[in-house]
């Protein structure tokens, strides 16, 4: 097993506070859904890094949404 890493010893610098991240993922989940009214809507996350991003933005639109993963 590999031994635990500190993520937050590892941070130099915050650029975003978590709630400046979460209030612009529920602009641009709102953006999303009014551009996207009536039309089908696929979102793609290139695995692994984007995934729990992506999942937040799903849950952010408001219309029906698919998803397709992409592993590179």
């Amino acid at each position: 097993m590999s031994p635990r890493v500190d993520l937050v010893e590892d941070v130099g610098q915050i650029l975003l506070t978590e709630d400046e991240i979460q209030s612009r993922v529920a602009q641009l989940g709102a953006q999303i859904s009014a551009d996207y009214a009536g039309r089908q809507l696929t979102l793609v996350s290139v695995l692994k890094g984007s995934l729990p991003f992506m999942a937040d933005l799903m849950r952010a639109i408001s219309i029906p949404v698919r998803i397709d993963l992409m592993e590179v």
